[in-house]
């Protein structure tokens, strides 16, 4: 069987079919043309630093020139909503009310992530919602055995945002904290309060 040069036209045309276009591309994905021939676009770098994540699985995204020329993203994902700017997330997910926790509302177990959290009124928290917990004043960090659960430099707070993996009560939640407790026991302190996220 001889061989047959076979010379596709650079370009890519939606105008017809892609039965029509015989002899040249009808739909592409990440090319580019150089000398009339095909290549792939070189190469990929995060958007961010790596540092910088979000929660859940991005489902939409919009982008946006601000007034004073900041090139914003708007990063929607199944738990969350994100706004991105220079590599940094911004979680701006709106709130669906707060409650005032009792005294020491953290319960850890030794050796164990999960921590549990009572309420003084009924929650009507699900799995998955995310709760940011806080204080009075607000430049005290909680911290019960060893789980950071509130923690701040007094501009903004730097760790207070957990998912509800279990509804244990009408009155209490569990979540889990970033390290294993170092004991068990309640704590937590006087004034926390509980903001609640929409749900996702």
């Amino acid at each position: 069987m001889p061989l047959k040069k076979l010379q596709l036209r650079p370009g890519i045309n939606k105008e017809s079919t892609n039965y029509s276009n015989e002899g040249g591309y009808f739909s592409c994905d990440k090319v580019r043309f150089r000398s009339g021939y095909a290549e792939k676009i070189g190469g990929w770098i995060n958007q961010t630093a790596p540092e910088y994540t979000f929660s859940g699985v991005c489902r939409s995204l919009f982008n946006w020139i601000s007034l004073t020329s900041e090139n914003l993203l708007g990063v929607g994902t199944n738990q969350k909503f994100y706004v991105e700017n220079l590599g940094i997330y911004r979680d701006i997910t709106p709130l669906a009310s707060t409650v005032l926790l009792p005294n020491n509302p953290f319960a850890t177990t030794n050796g164990s992530y999960r921590v549990i959290v009572t309420t003084t009124a009924p929650h009507d928290l699900t799995v998955g919602t995310w709760v940011t917990f806080g204080n009075t004043p607000f430049a005290t960090n909680i911290v019960v055995n060893g789980i950071t659960l509130y923690s701040t430099n007094g501009v903004e707070v730097l760790i207070g945002a957990f998912e509800v993996i279990e509804v244990v009560s009408s009155t209490s939640f569990a979540i889990l904290g970033a390290t294993v407790a170092t004991g068990t026991g309640s704590g937590g302190g006087a004034s926390v309060s509980a903001a609640l996220e929409i749900d996702g």
